[in-house]
């Protein structure tokens, strides 16, 4: 019997932990995602300067004080650890345009060579497709490979605290390839 009474407090103590971290991991759970998303680069080439063309649409009206734009080479997921991308570098980036939710400018403090933050006065967002086109942007060095880059508005102007609205998109540089001619057989 003290074997099983021992088996059952175990037992009992797995399972409030499991749930103690399940609510740890979703505490984001909130966030609501950001639809019609793309990025569209001028240039797939590796370790080449590049514009970087990112477009969304923002479902709600929440506070926007900051939206991130973070590089990883692993996942899209916001529940991973991002790795940066070989070669990547937006240190030299420029907001070149925006529209939809506008009035941002680089927040050079918050960002880094893998993350752009953009910083405004926080006010409410337009439920609206919001664009932004970076330029100046080093691609990552490594040919063939996936980049994801997160994306999340946040309340803060800094792009720290919970996310708002979050998406994901990808993208992958190339080695330049040429087309041959092609013969048709008739």
């Amino acid at each position: 019997m003290f074997n099983n009474r021992r088996y059952s407090r175990l037992f009992l103590v797995i399972v409030v932990a499991l749930i103690l971290v399940n609510t740890l991991i979703n505490h984001q759970s909130s966030a609501t995602t950001l639809f019609n998303r793309s990025v569209v680069i001028s240039t797939a080439i590796p370790s080449a300067i590049a514009t970087y063309s990112f477009k969304f649409d923002v479902p709600t009206n929440s506070t926007i004080g900051s939206i991130l734009f973070e590089y990883c080479s692993n996942t899209p997921s916001f529940y991973g650890t991002c790795i940066a991308p070989a070669g990547l570098d937006l240190s030299g980036a420029n907001l070149a345009s925006q529209t939809g939710n506008t009035g941002f400018s680089i927040d050079n403090t918050n960002s880094t060579a893998s993350t752009i933050v953009l910083t405004r006065p926080a006010s409410a967002g337009n439920i609206t497709s919001s664009s932004y086109t970076f330029d100046n942007v080093t691609n990552p060095s490594s040919a063939g490979t996936a980049t994801y880059v997160r994306i999340s508005t946040h309340n803060t102007t800094d792009g720290s605290g919970p996310w708002q609205d979050t998406g994901a998109v990808a993208f992958a540089t190339q080695s330049i390839f040429n087309v041959g001619r092609v013969w048709e057989l008739r």
